[in-house]
Parts: structure tokens; sequence; C-alpha cells
């Protein structure tokens, strides 16, 4: 289980780091934490794969 949440949030943090590359290459904003933490309700709640199974707290954690 432990492996399974560190690649979880492994993935989760370099997703928020890739939108907030991209948002930075396309358009020269910044996307700020607070954003990104706020999506994780629905992010959760739209997860096929089961990564849900973490806290939100742990989730938002990983910094994204």
């Amino acid at each position: 289980r432990l492996a399974a949440c560190l690649t979880d949030h492994r993935r989760m943090y370099n997703a928020a780091l890739e939108e907030r590359r991209e948002a930075w290459r396309m358009c020269r904003t910044g996307v700020r934490y607070g954003d990104q933490s706020a999506q994780l309700k629905h992010i959760r709640a739209a997860d096929s794969e089961g990564r849900g199974r973490w806290s939100f707290t742990s989730r938002r954690s990983t910094g994204g």
C-alpha cells in the first residue's frame, strides 16, 4: 500500500507540475497552489483508477 501511495502521489505531483509548466509556456501565467488544491475534490470524484483512496490532506500535501 505504501508503494501504491507513493506512486499515486508522484503522478499527482508530476501532473500538477506539468499544468504549471504548460500555463507558463502557453500564456505566461502561473497556476497557484490554492487553485490546484481546489481541483482535488473533482479529481477524486472522477478518479476511475481509485487514487481517490488517499486522504485529501495527504494529496494536498503532495504539492498540487
